[in-house]
Order: structure tokens, then C-alpha cells, then sequence
């Protein structure tokens, strides 16, 4: 649940400001910050940070444009538009990255203004505005679908809306949905029977205090008190004909404090505010009976062989311009799958925001995006001290065509007439600049190896680099009793 609270209601009522549009989660599945599974007390998945940057790389690479317009809105998905970045010390969008306009102009596409630092002339944030549309707006002065339903109608059907607690305070209850199959064990584990499943889950949270200034000269927030790694929230700009121009008072500043957290919350007084939908966590699973005679096949072969991924994370933090990268991220893990870097500007390079790395920022669309233009040179992962490429990748279409558009992949995107994942070349220059490595080259012997990254920060900033490693684990389960055998 998501809370507004106006903290200076002499200068305006929120009610008469406020919208759905105000604020959205961040792209994918952002409330998760780690987790860790245990099947039948063996730990299967161990704790690894930033989980909430890899699901997402994983929906951008692997999902179709089909599958992003079918299931998109059932988990908070839609691809951030790349090319609607801007950089500012302050403005009206924010300070720092910004990639927070969901709508057009007045007189067509939003263009941002050049002197404000912006990396690419561009409209609006798409990916943004689709994931605003997700949440209804119940407030009092709203016509609301001509009164269709009501909000107790929508909390009854679990759907997401906007609701008024008091004239300054309102809350965004939003059922948000977490997939068990974007965990790779779950979506490799064939079915079984009495199998015991423990999930250890840590979440992404905020707290942090908006600020618009008078007449809407500025946008600006506090450093976001962060529970976990990550702001899942994005809140939209107050430029001219975007959602939030409203939000300032004519004759004062206004402040508006915002708080994210799974299930309940309070208000900067401590008060309680229930979340009308779902006050905990709730996990679904499918259960299947089967007649005697498709078990009795099924069980024919009972022990089963489960290959899946797990993931070590590491970060090289405070790489200055043109500065050299040269890093071992890990002294030895067996079965490297695949390797990819986040690239986000350090929290000293974010202009008037210098405290909060951008994927901490209410503004910036981070980690469903990477800062835009982070360009990389020289680039190459050594294993055990042999290079993986015979060369150093130097361009970008080196980088995109021969690693990025293959990871995860259906068929590695090699046929054109069959091809997933929503990352293009331009959207990989401009704001999706994950760096991929395909590892599983290597021999997948069981051999425990180093990896070490070398290359050079080829831009103007201090940048920092996440680093996520997939690596692939073996168990053997017997599927009549669900125990795992040697």
C-alpha cells in the first residue's frame, strides 16, 4: 500500500489535487529485494540482493510483446520508454534522472528542454503511463465510470484504486502480484507430492517528503528512507500537462509525504491505515488431481534432475570518468551461466540529488531502467584469467547484437521470424544498458572459477557498477514423496 499525506494543508486541500496519476510502482516485480527458498529444510535459493533489477532484466529480455501486453498488467510490467530521460540539478520533473512524464504536450509529443541537460529529445515515458492506468481513482470528486462501482466493490474483486482517508490523506491500495515462476527453482520444479516449500522474502519500502514548490517552479523530495535496495515508487512530473502540475499552491510551497510498505502503514503520526484489499501477504499455488492412471505414467521415472539458476551479486561502486574497471567479482563459483551489469550513475554524479542513487530516486525509473548512455569500453569478462571474448568489445552494436540480444532469449534470437524480448539497439544506447554474458561457453564441469571484468567508463560520470551472476545448482527430488535424494 502506498499513502499521500499532505503536510501542509494551509496552503491546499489534497483532495482537490490529487489523482490516480500521481505515483505508480516502478516497472516489474520491485517490491522484491531478496529472498531465499528452503525445500524440505535444504536450502535451494540463497539470500542474494538487487533481486528486483534481475526480475526485471529477465522480463525485458525474455518476455514477447505479446506476453508484455497479456500478463504486463497482472504484474506492474511495461517496458520504460528509453529515450525520455533527462538530467537536471532542478526542474519540474524532479531532480537528478529523471523519466517521470507519462503524457504528451499540450500541442503534441512533451519535448523536453535542451538546457535542463536532457540526454535525447523525447515524448513521454509509455511503459510509465501504461502502469498509472492500472490503479482506479475512487476519490470523492471523481466520476467515477458514471458510479458503475464504488470502492468496496473494487476491494471485494481485489482490484487496485485510490481512496480518500481524509481530505489530506489518501492511500493507493494495490494488489500486487509477484510471480513464483520468475524464481528460476519454481519454474523448473516438475510437480510433486507433499512437498514442503519455506519462502524468506525482503521487500523494497520508502519514505520520503515531496516538495513542489510555489507556482510549480521546482519538484524536489528528501533523501527516501529505504527498506531494502530499492524506491519502488515513481512519481510523476508536475510539468506543464503532466499529472502532477496541480500539485503546487499559489501563494506557498506544498509538501506531501510518501510511504510504501506491504500490507498495512501509518501516518507521519503514527496513525494505523489498513490496506482494504489484502492486510498480508497471501501465496496461491495450483494443486492438480490426477486419474490412477496418468499418475501411475507420470511416476514411471520418479527421480528427477533440476537444473536451475541461482544468483551471487556483487557492486563496483565509484568508477570516475574514463576510469579503468578491473574487478574480480568472485574468486570461485561453478557453472557460470550468465553475467549481467547494471551501469547507474553514483549518487555524486546525480546532479541536485546527490544523496540517493538513481534507482533510489522517486524520478528516475531505475531499476526498470539503467542510466541512459552509460557507455562502456575495452569490455570483457575473464574466467579463471582467460578472456571469454578473443577481443575486447569496444561499440555498441558489439555489445547488443553479439551478447545482449541472445541472454534469455527464445532460440538466442538468432531467427528473425521468431524473436523475443523487448530491448532494441536504440533502447540499449539510451536508457537499457544492461551488459550480458553468456558464461555457459564455459565448461559447465563443476569446477569452481573466477570472474573478473575489465573495460573502461567511457562517460562523463562517476558511475557504479551492479553486478549479478547466475550460476546453475543441481538437486535430484523423487517426485512420489517430494524428498530430495543423492
Amino acid at each position: 500500500m502506498v499513502t499521500v499525506e499532505n503536510l501542509t494543508p494551509s496552503v491546499l486541500t489534497l483532495s482537490d489535487r490529487i489523482n490516480a496519476a500521481f505515483l505508480s510502482l516502478k516497472n516489474g516485480t520491485c517490491l522484491i529485494d531478496y529472498l531465499t527458498v528452503t525445500y524440505n529444510n535444504v536450502n535451494v535459493v540463497q539470500l542474494t540482493n538487487y533481486m528486483s533489477h534481475i526480475i526485471s532484466f529477465k522480463l525485458l529480455a525474455g518476455m514477447s510483446t505479446n506476453g508484455e501486453q497479456t500478463l504486463g498488467p497482472a504484474i506492474y510490467f511495461a517496458k520504460d520508454s528509453a529515450t525520455s530521460y533527462e538530467f537536471s540539478g532542478t526542474g519540474t520533473s524532479g531532480v537528478g534522472f529523471t523519466n517521470n512524464r507519462p503524457t504528451w504536450g499540450p500541442t503534441g509529443p512533451y519535448s523536453p528542454d535542451m538546457s535542463t541537460q536532457s540526454y535525447h529529445g523525447a515524448t513521454h515515458n509509455e511503459g510509465f503511463k501504461t502502469r498509472l492506468m492500472n490503479v482506479f481513482d475512487t476519490k470523492a470528486t471523481s466520476n467515477f465510470y458514471n458510479n458503475i462501482v464504488d470502492a468496496n466493490n473494487l476491494k471485494l474483486n481485489g482490484n487496485s484504486y485510490l481512496s480518500e482517508v481524509s481530505s489530506n490523506v489518501f492511500k493507493y491500495n494495490i494488489l500486487a502480484t509477484i510471480r513464483l515462476c520468475d524464481i528460476d527453482f519454481f519454474a523448473k520444479l516438475p510437480l510433486i507430492k507433499q512437498g514442503f516449500v519455506s519462502i524468506t522474502l525482503g521487500y523494497n519500502a520508502s519514505v520520503q517528503t515531496l516538495s513542489f514548490s510555489q507556482s510549480l517552479q521546482a519538484l524536489s523530495s528528501t533523501a527516501p528512507v529505504i527498506t531494502g535496495h530499492t524506491n519502488p515508487l515513481l512519481v510523476s512530473s508536475a510539468a506543464l500537462s503532466q499529472p502532477n502540475m496541480w500539485m503546487a499552491g499559489a501563494t506557498g510551497n506544498q509538501q506531501y509525504r510518501i510511504s510504501s510498505n506491504i500490507g498495512n502503514t501509518t501516518d507521519s503520526s503514527g496513525n494505523k491505515i489498513s490496506n482494504d484489499i489484502l492486510p498480508s501477504v497471501r501465496a496461491v499455488m495450483p494443486l492438480y488431481t490426477m486419474s490412477a492412471e496418468w499418475e501411475k505414467n507420470y511416476i514411471m521415472e520418479p527421480i528427477r534432475e533440476v537444473f536451475y539458476d541461482d544468483f551471487y551479486q556483487y557492486t563496483i561502486s565509484g568508477i570516475s570518468s574514463n576510469g579503468q574497471i578491473n574487478q574480480i567479482i568472485t574468486n570461485g563459483v561453478a557453472n557460470p551461466r550468465y553475467l549481467i551489469i547494471f551501469p547507474t550513475a553514483n549518487k555524486d554524479s546525480n546532479a541536485g540529488f546527490t544523496t540517493t542513487e538513481p534507482y533510489n530516486s522517486p524520478f528516475d525509473s531505475a531499476p526498470g531502467t539503467t542510466t541512459p548512455c552509460a557507455l562502456v569500453t575495452g569490455l570483457n569478462v575473464l574466467v579463471s584469467g582467460s578472456p571469454l571474448f578473443s577481443q575486447n568489445f569496444d561499440y555498441t552494436y558489439e555489445q547488443f547484437n553479439f551478447e545482449l540480444k541472445s541472454i534469455l532469449s527464445l532460440n538466442g534470437g538468432q531467427p528473425d521470424e521468431c524473436l523475443s524480448g523487448l530491448i532494441s539497439q536504440q533502447d540499449f544506447m539510451f536508457g537499457h544498458g544492461y551488459l550480458a554474458f553468456d558464461l555457459s561457453r564455459v565448461a559447465q564441469d563443476g569446477v569452481a572459477r573466477s570472474i573478473q571484468i575489465i573495460g573502461k567508463n567511457n562517460t562523463q560520470l562517476k558511475m557504479d557498477y551492479i553486478c549479478i551472476l547466475a550460476f546453475t545448482k543441481k538437486i535430484k527430488v523423487d517426485i512420489r514423496n517430494s524428498q530430495i535424494v543423492p
